[in-house]
């Protein structure tokens, strides 16, 4: 009786180990199917992003406007740039992008964000206000989503949104500036004057060094003459990164600034500027002497880049009495032999 009882659950466990086995097998079997299908679609985007056939984008248009797995599928495709202006001219005729919009209205944030993305990296224009609302989303991720899409719109509207956004601290500064290029420049210059964004300064300067954009001098100069500490910082990070030499008398004055965080950017600036007026250079070989390493570490990499001048400045600073100024002066021309060589 024992042994008959074993023996069927023996087998009523090999039964349910069968079922299991087969379980697994078919679910593996169907991942498999559901990749082989997304790889294909991915190939299929890929051509016509590269080949752009209006008559070939009816299918996925219409994908786009219904959702699902196709929008996740063709934001893998596209990465973090915007399409090609023949398939956002395709997008904009066909009117998909008004479905897009709709679904920045659905409860999962995830639809929410795909939507704001897929609009961004079509180039639907018209969808900068609505994307712009997601601005103040309670989701996290929603809200990087529209930063991301707002910067490949690229229009005034959208970075005037996100200044506003920084204003009323909905979202963090340094998570923009990386999306911001010179389509920006009007409203960051705007900016600078609007007493109500004037603790956004600082984040201003910064933005307008990274689009480089050649218009900022005054804006700049401003913030070196009556900025904050941070303010003064940044602006001369700016001027350095933008290579305007006109403002190379006001980073004279900042390299003798009492902050030693200002100074050193200042002296980066002035190598970045190739200032070698012989005041800058004077300065600059002061500050192989400064309290602060950082200060003296970009004096002597500025002296470098300089040229003679600031090369005689740096043999001249090996034969001082200031151990400090020795030091990165012969280190300074030691890395100017190896590069020549």
């Amino acid at each position: 009786m024992i042994g008959a009882a074993l023996l069927d659950l023996t087998l009523v466990g090999i039964g349910l180990f069968g079922v299991l086995a087969l379980l697994l097998v078919s679910r593996k079997a169907s991942r498999t199917r559901r990749e082989e299908v997304s790889l294909a679609r991915r190939t299929a985007y890929r051509a016509l992003l590269a080949d752009p056939d209006p008559d070939a984008f009816e299918p996925l248009l219409a994908a786009l406007s219904r959702g699902g797995e196709e929008i996740s599928e063709l934001l893998a495709v596209l990465g973090h740039v915007r399409a090609p202006a023949a398939v956002c001219e395709i997008v904009r005729q066909s009117g998909v992008g008004d479905a897009l919009i709709w679904r920045l209205r659905l409860r999962d944030p995830a639809a929410r964000g795909h939507a704001a993305l897929l609009l961004g990296a079509l180039g639907v224009v018209d969808a900068t206000l609505p994307v712009s609302s997601l601005l103040r989303d309670a989701d996290h991720d929603v809200r990087h989503a529209a930063i991301r899409s707002l910067g490949l719109l690229a229009t005034e509207t959208a970075a005037l949104a996100l200044i506003d956004a920084m204003r009323d601290g909905l979202i963090a500064p340094d998570r923009v500036l990386e999306h911001l290029g010179p389509w920006a420049s009007r409203p960051l210059n705007d900016a600078y004057h609007v007493a109500a964004l004037r603790p956004l300064r600082g984040i201003v300067a910064e933005a307008l060094g990274l689009i480089a954009d050649a218009s900022a001098g005054p804006a700049l100069q401003g913030l070196l003459e009556d900025g904050t500490e941070e303010e003064r910082t940044r602006a001369c990070r700016a001027i350095g990164r933008i290579g305007d030499r006109r403002l190379g008398g006001v980073i004279e004055v900042a390299l003798r600034d009492p902050s030693w965080q200002v100074r050193a950017q200042a002296a980066a600036a002035a190598g970045a500027l190739a200032l070698n007026d012989e005041r800058v250079v004077r300065l600059l070989a002061d500050g192989l002497g400064d309290e602060a390493w950082w200060v003296r570490s970009n004096s002597a990499d500025a002296l470098r880049a300089v040229g003679a001048r600031g090369l005689a400045a740096l043999e001249t600073a090996c034969r001082g009495d200031d151990v400090f100024a020795r030091d990165r002066a012969r280190e300074a021309l030691e890395l100017e032999r190896m590069r020549a060589a």
